[in-house]
């Protein structure tokens, strides 16, 4: 067996994954954003929009608990054979590990009317914003673990890495079906519940 590792490969691809990654913190930014900011005014537009928000929080929370496993499985694996060979430093994904803030605004509008109101239409394209949210994110996880299958670096070390990151990957998207799951199933309860009321 050959150990072999190109350092520039290596780096190369710890400064794309940090970009990935905070990719994802933007795109978790994003996804709580669109459901809280949605033209949907009353009592009971605050309770869909506290609990999807608190939702997109729960969610944000347990991803970066994940990206920062592998945060340091690379910084590890790559410590290790930095030691071994030399000529190389350890691998560091700049990553901020920040969860998203959710600001749902209060239950009526700014204007002092108290008006309850509801956008049927943007409602209802709510649930596909935030499943194409959710998708955006599970996208950029198998570009990242795509990129580091694809680094120039050779051995055992990196066979077990990239197992690691993989396991790491396949619980982050599913933590996405399941949330993606739960949000959109809550959306589509009020939408329909307010369909019916207006039939």
């Amino acid at each position: 067996m050959v150990i072999r590792v190109v350092p520039g490969s290596l780096q190369a691809y710890g400064t794309r994954a940090g970009s990935q990654f905070n990719d994802i913190g933007q795109s978790l930014q994003a996804l709580v954003t669109t459901v809280v900011e949605v033209d949907y005014f009353g009592p009971n537009a605050d309770t869909l929009k506290t609990h999807c928000g608190a939702l997109a929080v729960e969610f944000s929370a347990e991803l970066i608990h994940r990206l920062a496993a592998i945060v340091d499985v690379i910084s590890q694996t790559t410590s290790g054979i930095s030691r071994a060979l030399g000529e190389m430093q350890p691998v560091v994904i700049p990553f901020e590990a920040v969860p998203p803030a959710v600001n749902v605004g209060g239950a009526f509008r700014d204007d002092g009317t108290r008006e309850v109101r509801a956008n049927v239409g943007a409602l209802g394209e709510l649930p596909g914003q935030v499943t194409a949210a959710f998708g955006a994110i599970e996208a950029i996880l198998d570009e990242h673990l795509s990129a580091l299958s694809a680094t120039n670096w050779d051995g055992n070390a990196k066979t077990q890495a990239v197992a690691a990151v993989s396991s790491y990957t396949a619980g982050a998207k599913a933590l996405c079906a399941q949330y993606n799951g739960e949000i959109v199933g809550y959306l589509n309860d009020q939408i329909q519940s307010l369909a019916s009321a207006d039939a």
